[in-house]
């Protein structure tokens, strides 16, 4: 699983556009120091395949700095803009969080980070995958997601979508 982004402006201007490929963004890791340019959208994208059964998708962006106001968008098929997409977090706070839930395609995922201040941003990404779309059914103890359907099967003791709610024992 490899990510690619790129640098555009909102407004293109063939001399501001700028591509990087190959930089490495994981699943489940912490990546540091990506820089997000002012007035600037940087694009991160992973290629989505049916077979893998993704259902739940959760970004989040740490801001790393104390002068930029980086916002993040998150959009299935296509590059997000600040009018599209599929889950936003337009804060100031220093942590944005996005959490969608998708259905298994082969499709691009796209997170784009726009820089609204005239401060360029560092950040750092955090991006992970779920086959269940209520994040792995409260972990191995709680739940087991059934990835045919998506739905968890809870562990005895557990309930809910997401085997997240303890059955207390009025006794």
């Amino acid at each position: 699983m490899q990510f690619f982004f790129s640098a555009k402006d909102e407004t293109p201007v063939a001399s501001e556009f700028m591509v990087f490929e190959d930089v490495p963004l994981v699943p489940g890791q912490d990546h540091k120091d990506l820089p997000a340019p002012a007035r600037t959208f940087t694009y991160f994208y992973y290629d989505l395949k049916a077979a893998d059964n993704i259902r739940n998708v959760v970004v989040s962006m740490t801001r790393t700095d104390n002068e930029s106001d980086p916002d993040l968008y998150v959009k299935v098929g296509e590059q997000p803009n600040r009018n599209s997409y599929d889950g936003a977090d337009t804060s100031t706070n220093v942590i944005h969080n996005v959490d969608i839930t998708i259905q298994p395609a082969d499709k691009r995922l796209w997170i784009g980070i726009y820089t609204f201040s005239e401060q360029p941003a560092v950040v750092t990404l955090r991006f992970d995958v779920y086959n269940c779309g209520n994040k792995n059914c409260g972990g191995d103890k709680q739940g087991t997601c059934i990835i045919a359907t998506g739905a968890c099967e809870c562990k005895k003791g557990f309930t809910a979508e997401n085997c997240r709610s303890a059955i207390v024992d009025p006794a």
